[in-house]
């Protein structure tokens, strides 16, 4: 039972981004070009195609952001922020950003990534929050992008 809540919110947290970064494209398109929802709902299957139609574009959005030169989105691991990055951490947080260290030497960080790939031997405390971060930074890309892609269209 454990493992199906734990795919259930893997899907709420992930997919439904796509899903729903897919549909803010999806429903500017079909305004921009005058298609109105109504006519749609007449044709059989339309909702799960639709559905379906907005995965793929949230997905390909969110990876076409993170291919664009200066990555204006990435769900990676920022290791040296730009000038601006580190200008909106000051503002937010009032003390200035200092690389993220987890380890304090190769070796530790070769354990630390050893162990990444045994789930087993990090806490669940770590481990639900990297996913939780990671999951945001997902949601966070998808949505965001698909934004700046409606707003265009």
């Amino acid at each position: 039972m454990n493992d199906l809540v734990s795919l259930f919110r893997n899907f709420i947290y992930r997919d439904l981004a796509f899903i729903l970064g897919g549909s803010i494209v999806l429903l500017s398109a079909l305004h921009a070009f005058g298609i109105s929802l109504h006519r749609l709902q007449d044709q059989p299957y339309t909702l799960f195609l639709l559905t379906v139609l907005a995965y793929v574009v949230g997905y390909a959005v969110q990876d076409f952001g993170a291919l664009l030169p200066g990555r204006p989105t990435s769900t990676g691991y920022v290791l040296r922020p730009g000038r601006l990055s580190r200008f909106l951490y000051w503002r937010f947080t009032g003390s200035g950003w200092e690389p993220l260290t987890f380890a304090r030497s190769p070796e530790e960080a070769l354990q630390f990534a050893i162990r990444m790939n045994k789930p087993k031997a990090v806490p669940k405390t770590i481990l639900r929050e990297l996913e939780r971060i990671r999951s945001l930074k997902v949601f966070s890309m998808c949505v965001g992008g698909c934004s700046i892609l409606s707003a265009v269209i």
